[in-house]
């Protein structure tokens, strides 16, 4: 209601400054719901998801990241999640090191240990997969390739499973590819899986 009454106030705000529609779109209205009971114990999330594909992004992170960090949006919780781009990173840690008590923190989904999310990634594998003679080897091949990327399994579910009649064919090829040493970058798997659906793409179209 309080958001909406500032959307009636200001119809063109959607060509105002980020800093305009931070305070007029999330501050304002905010400060009003929470002087609610209903508000008093809640505390909401708002996910934004590929920050890096955003437009545009280092004017709407210029205004908003200050504003977390000094509680101006007191219990209203933000969850980004980008590539480390430097125009992003260089807005997150804009204070660095961040002060031990900072309301603003950063989580490299890569620097996570590999053994916390492997069992997660082997569940996901095995599920997407449950329709395949899919060995427990596979299972875990593709594991350690992924390492702690996510998207590395998703990618490779999606690739085998994306053809009718070539799974067995496409689960080969990634089984094929080379093992990537414990030392490698943090993508460089990911960046080897995408260049073999590539090559594998632009071989059917010749």
């Amino acid at each position: 209601q309080a958001l909406q009454k500032a959307l009636e106030k200001d119809r063109n705000i959607d060509i105002k400054s980020p800093g305009v529609q931070l305070e007029k779109l999330i501050v304002g209205p905010w400060a009003a719901t929470t002087q609610t009971k209903e508000f008093e114990n809640i505390t909401p999330v708002i996910v934004v998801d590929a920050l890096d594909e955003c437009e545009n992004v280092s004017l709407v992170l210029k205004e908003l990241i200050p504003a977390i960090q000094h509680q101006k949006i007191p219990r209203l919780r933000f969850l980004l999640t980008s590539r480390p781009e430097k125009n992003i990173y260089d807005h997150i840690n804009a204070i660095n090191p961040l002060p031990s008590k900072s309301q603003v923190q950063e989580f490299e989904l890569h620097n996570v240990e590999e053994a916390v999310v492997r069992e997660d990634i082997i569940t996901y594998i095995k599920k997407e997969l449950s329709t395949m003679d899919i060995t427990t080897h596979q299972v875990e091949l593709i594991a350690s390739k992924a390492g702690t990327l996510f998207i590395y399994a998703a990618t490779v579910v999606r690739y085998v499973t994306g053809h009718d009649g070539f799974e067995e064919k496409r689960l080969s090829e990634i089984m094929s590819e080379g093992h990537i040493h414990k030392d490698r970058i943090e993508t460089e798997s990911l960046d080897n899986l995408y260049n073999a659906i590539l090559t594998n793409a632009r071989s059917q179209k010749n």
